[in-house]
C-alpha cells in the first residue's frame, strides 16, 4: 500500500465514527454526498469534497467539535515541511469558502513511538496545529489559483525548467510534464555533474548545458573539477597502486553480500518504531578459495511475516567467523546486521563479527582511484557495472522485472494484495534482482584484480 494512502487509512482510527465519501472520478458525484452528510448532520466526515472557482479539493478528515469545524490533513512524513503549509492553506481557501473553519491541523507520523503491545494510535500520529500559519498564506492562494488556470489553459508546456522541477525528494511524486520539460537536456549535461545542486541551473541560464561548454575558470569543487576534465580529455584513471593496496585486504574465503529492505511506516513488531527497515532478502555469492566455483545462496522471506529471525539464523550459518564479505556501500549492509544484533543478543556475537569484517568495494570507484568518464561522475553499484560492462546483457539491469532498490521494496510489500500466479513470477523477479547485484559485485571485484 502506497505510504500516504496508509497514513490516512490509519489515522482515520483516531476518529473512528465517521462516514466516508466514496471516491469516485466525477467530482461533482462526491461534493453531493458531502453536502448529504452535512445535511444529515454528520459530525466527522472522510473524503469530504468541496469545490471554488472551479478547484476541488477532497478532504482527509474533516471533523465537527463544540469549537466549529476542523480540518485534518493526514502526511506520511515525520515533520512539517513547507509544502505541507502550501498544501493546507489551499485546502484551508476552498473549504472556507463553502464551509466555515475554525482550525487546520496537521497529522504526521511520530518517528520515536515504540510499539508495545496494541497499536496505539494516539502515540503513533503527532496532531499539530497549523492554523495560525496558514490564515497568514490564504491570500496568496487566489493568486495561485489563477496562475495554474493560466498554465493549464496554456497551448503546451511553456514554462521553462528550474530548481522546482527537482525541488522534492524521490518519494513525491514525480512532475508528469518532466520528460516534455527536459527532452531538451542532452543524456550527459551540467545536471550529472555531482552535487551541483541549485548552481547547474545558473550555469543553464547562462546557455551552458554540456560539461565541454563550462568555462575553466567555473569554480568548482574539487571532485566536480575532476568530473568536468575527465569529460573533457576522455580520461580513464586507474591508480594502481592504490587498488592493489585495497585488494590487499580481501581474502579467502570470500562471501558477497547484498540486502533488500522494507520499511514499515506503522510498526507491526513489538520493540519497532515507524520506518524501521526491515530486511526480507538476501543474495550471498562465495568463492572459498582462488579458482573455486561460484557459489550462490539466497532468502526471500514469505510476506506478512517478520523474517528477521530467519534471516539471522542463516546469516550465521552461510558465513563463518573471520570471513571477508565484500558488499557496496557498506553503511546499509552495516546498519541491518547491527539492526539484527540488537534484536537477536543470542546471535550478536557472530552477527557483529560479520559486521566487523566488510570490505567496501565502492571505494575504488569513491576515491577515484579508478575512474571511466562513462560513470558520468557516479561511482554507484549501477553506474560502474554499465561503464566496465557496456556490452554484456547478463549484467544489465534493463532486462529484468525488478530495476532498483525501491521498486524491490514497493514489490515486496505488496506482494500480499496479488494472485498467486502473479506473486510466483514477482518472487522470481526479486531473486533475480538481488542476485544480479551480489554478482555484479564478483565481476567488478575481478576486474579490479586483472589491474
Amino acid at each position: 500500500m502506497n505510504k500516504q494512502i496508509e497514513a490516512v487509512f490509519f489515522a482515520r482510527d483516531l476518529f473512528p465514527t465517521g462516514s466516508a465519501v466514496k471516491y469516485s472520478n466525477d467530482p461533482s458525484q462526491m461534493i453531493a454526498e458531502t453536502q448529504r452528510l452535512l445535511a444529515l448532520g454528520e459530525k466527522t466526515i472522510y473524503q469530504a469534497t468541496f469545490e471554488y472557482d472551479g478547484v476541488y479539493v477532497i478532504c482527509d478528515i474533516l471533523r465537527h467539535t463544540e469549537h466549529g469545524w476542523h480540518l485534518y490533513t493526514v502526511k506520511s512524513s515525520t515533520r512539517v515541511k513547507d509544502r505541507h503549509l502550501d498544501d493546507l492553506s489551499f485546502q484551508w481557501f476552498v473549504v472556507n469558502e463553502n464551509l466555515p473553519l475554525s482550525n487546520s491541523l496537521l497529522i504526521y507520523i511520530n518517528n520515536e513511538y515504540v510499539r508495545r503491545g496494541v497499536l496505539d494510535l494516539k502515540q503513533l500520529f503527532t496532531l499539530y496545529d497549523l492554523t495560525s500559519e496558514i490564515i497568514k498564506r490564504r491570500d496568496a492562494v487566489p493568486i495561485r489559483i489563477s496562475r495554474m488556470k493560466e498554465l493549464i489553459n496554456e497551448n503546451g508546456v511553456k514554462q521553462d525548467i528550474g530548481p522546482y522541477c527537482k525541488k522534492y525528494g524521490k518519494d513525491d511524486l514525480e512532475c508528469r510534464a518532466k520528460d516534455h520539460c527536459w527532452s531538451h537536456i542532452p543524456y550527459y549535461s551540467v545536471f550529472d555533474i555531482a552535487r551541483l545542486g541549485k548552481k547547474a541551473f545558473e550555469l543553464y541560464n547562462q546557455g551552458i548545458v554540456t560539461l565541454s561548454d563550462i568555462p575553466a575558470n567555473y569554480k568548482l569543487t574539487d571532485p566536480q573539477s575532476f568530473q568536468v576534465k575527465a569529460y573533457k580529455e576522455n580520461l580513464k584513471v586507474v591508480d594502481t597502486r592504490r587498488i592493489q593496496t585495497f585488494l590487499s585486504t580481501i581474502s579467502y574465503p570470500l562471501y558477497f553480500l547484498d540486502f533488500e529492505t522494507y520499511l514499515q511506516m506503522v510498526p507491526l513488531y513489538d520493540g519497532d518504531k515507524p520506518y524501521k527497515q526491515i530486511p526480507f532478502q538476501y543474495s550471498i555469492h562465495s568463492l572459498k578459495s582462488k579458482g573455486a566455483v561460484l557459489d550462490h545462496s539466497e532468502f526471500l522471506a514469505i510476506e506478512g511475516s517478520d523474517p528477521r529471525r530467519e534471516i539471522a539464523e542463516r546469516l550465521v550459518t552461510k558465513i563463518p567467523k573471520g570471513a571477508c564479505t565484500i558488499a557496496y556501500n557498506i553503511s546499509f549492509e552495516k546498519m541491518v546486521l547491527k539492526n539484527l544484533s540488537d534484536h537477536f543478543p543470542d546471535l550478536a556475537e557472530h552477527l557483529l563479527d560479520i559486521h566487523d569484517n566488510l570490505v567496501d568495494l565502492m571505494l575504488p570507484f569513491q576515491n577515484k582511484w579508478f575512474y571511466l568518464n562513462e560513470m558520468r561522475g557516479s561511482y554507484s553499484l549501477k553506474a560502474v557495472l554499465t561503464a566496465l560492462f557496456p556490452n554484456d546483457v547478463s549484467l544489465n539491469y534493463s532486462h529484468l522485472l525488478i530495476k532498483d532498490g525501491s521498486m524491490a521494496m514497493d514489490t515486496f510489500e505488496n506482494l500480499h494484495t496479488r494472485t498467486p500466479e502473479e506473486r510466483n513470477l514477482l518472487r522470481e523477479a526479486l531473486l533475480a534482482y538481488c542476485k544480479l547485484d551480489t554478482y555484479a559485485m564478483v565481476k567488478i571485484w575481478e576486474h579490479l584484480m586483472k589491474q
